[in-house]
């Protein structure tokens, strides 16, 4: 039985947007509602008054005076779509809320999320496994590419036409399948995106998070198709892509996962951002936590460490700091064309402090957070 553990709330979003009249607190606990119930608890003079009416076919001149519309209606009356921990003041500031996907009100991490993840530790341990026996192929390919993500790793490592590597990744990654992780409770939590090195902070829409410290148990969390990897084996691809099917199995995708999400922590741990995340505790203790606990899981066979959903692709940005790390001369040279998140523009983002950015969770209750942290046991 696979289990995966929250470690910090988790956000992975629908698209939609709740407004904030729909959450509400009723004695002691604050509720989800429909917006349309709310409309049905108006009075008749409200929602037949031709001014309002003309408001709402326009979009309403400001969200204030449209969600004092509700400020009289009794949420009693109102059956809620369920329970969520609001502990900050954010019913007060009328905050619109980014929706949680959810399948009958359930939150639950998309297999297809938890997939993309594991791609992402594949592909940085395809970059890790042929490093140094590629690393002049690698500074020619970075010189040729024109971008650096996910679906240029092979074409990196090994030079071969980028549809070839494309169709035996598509291939590859064909024979990962992941499922639907349910959990039962729901935060929403503050989010601020702050810069590392000025005294700026732009708010954002606040997420409604899967709550941190729930566990929740799968039969088969990672299915292989065993029928489609011994295919690869037999096809007549080259003998050093078929190393990469080596990297399919539980033990060796949880190897992978956690030496990323490693290097990932790395980045989080320089002393620029060690010093930024002083004001923002306990993230600097949760990171420290994480990383002994990855460190640990030589002792505890198939259990891995990944970082899920919302400001949490920190994929182009772990392969940045590899590069900076392990080719400072080809990164700092191609540093305006592969690695810098601004291209084009006015702003020049300096290679040395990149990235710059942070976006930082909070309630009241367990302070500041960096969203996504997951455990899984499998």
């Amino acid at each position: 039985m696979a289990k995966v553990k929250i470690l910090t709330p988790v956000h992975i979003g629908d698209g939609e947007t709740i407004e904030a009249p729909c959450f509400q607190q009723v004695g002691t606990q604050v509720n989800r509602y429909r917006l349309s119930d709310l409309f049905e608890q108006l009075p008749v003079s409200k929602i037949t008054d031709p001014k309002f009416l003309d408001g709402l076919r326009r979009g309403p001149s400001s969200k204030s005076s449209f969600y004092a519309a509700f400020d009289q209606i009794n949420y009693q009356k109102i059956q809620p779509l369920y329970s969520i921990s609001y502990e900050w003041e954010g019913l007060e500031k009328r905050r619109d809320v980014a929706s949680q996907v959810k399948d009958f009100d359930k939150p639950y991490i998309p297999g297809s999320t938890l997939k993309g993840a594991i791609e992402n530790a594949l592909n940085f341990a395809i970059l890790l496994t042929f490093f140094e026996k590629r690393r002049d192929q690698i500074r020619y390919s970075l010189n040729e590419l024109r971008k650096l993500t996910e679906g240029y790793m092979l074409k990196l490592v090994f030079g071969d036409p980028q549809q070839k590597a494309d169709d035996f990744m598509k291939e590859v990654y064909g024979c990962i399948l992941c499922s639907d992780v349910y959990f039962d409770h729901l935060e929403v939590n503050d989010a601020i995106r702050y810069h590392v090195y000025k005294d700026q902070e732009i708010p954002l829409e606040v997420p409604e998070c899967i709550a941190s410290g729930q566990e929740s148990s799968i039969e088969q969390l990672i299915q292989l198709d065993q029928c489609k990897i011994k295919q690869l084996e037999e096809g007549k691809w080259p003998k050093e892509y078929k190393r990469i099917l080596s990297l399919l199995t539980p033990a060796r995708i949880a190897k992978a996962c956690n030496r990323y999400t490693y290097e990932m922590l790395k980045a989080e741990q320089t002393e620029d951002l060690e010093d930024f995340y002083c004001d923002f505790e306990p993230i600097n203790r949760t990171l420290n936590q994480i990383k002994n606990e990855v460190k640990a899981c030589s002792q505890i066979p198939n259990r891995f460490y990944l970082r899920v959903g919302m400001h949490t692709n920190y994929f182009a940005k772990t392969v940045s700091f590899f590069f900076k790390e392990n080719m400072p001369g080809v990164y700092k040279e191609e540093f305006e064309k592969l690695f810098a998140p601004i291209r084009g523009g006015k702003i020049h983002p300096d290679a040395k402090k990149m990235p710059i950015t942070r976006t930082i969770l909070y309630n009241e209750e367990e302070g500041n957070m960096l969203a996504g942290f997951i455990q899984v046991d499998l």
